[in-house]
């Protein structure tokens, strides 16, 4: 585990540990966002540069005094592998509540990660 992994852990499970999204978390946010398959369930997916945006808007998010949403990302303790992303965002839709998603990777679907995480 790395002293950034360190600093921004949330918490861990048995084989995960999930962490703050930070800069270094960029390419891989962009890399499932830009997914047709991994989006094909959420929305339609991304471009480059629309990844890249949304990315950007929450990393700001995540410095504000009261952010409206929270971005986390999951990686598999036994080879430091980022697995996914969990993000909760307080919705207008929702009458200002809250929706948790859970985003994996085409590799990490059907092993149980969400529901251990």
């Amino acid at each position: 585990m790395t002293d950034e992994t360190t600093n921004n852990m949330l918490f861990s499970t048995s084989h995960f540990y999930v962490t703050i999204a930070s800069d270094s978390d960029e390419s891989f946010f962009v890399s499932l966002l830009t997914d047709p398959i991994t989006m094909g369930c959420i929305e339609k997916p991304l471009s480059q540069c629309e990844a890249i945006e949304r990315f950007n808007k929450e990393l700001i998010s995540l410095n504000q005094p009261k952010p409206r949403s929270l971005l986390w990302v999951i990686t598999r303790k036994s080879d430091s592998s980022k697995v996914g992303l969990v993000g909760i965002a307080q919705r207008k839709v929702f009458e200002d509540g809250w929706e948790l998603g859970v985003i994996l990777s085409k590799e990490s679907i059907d092993q149980g990660i969400a529901k251990e995480v």
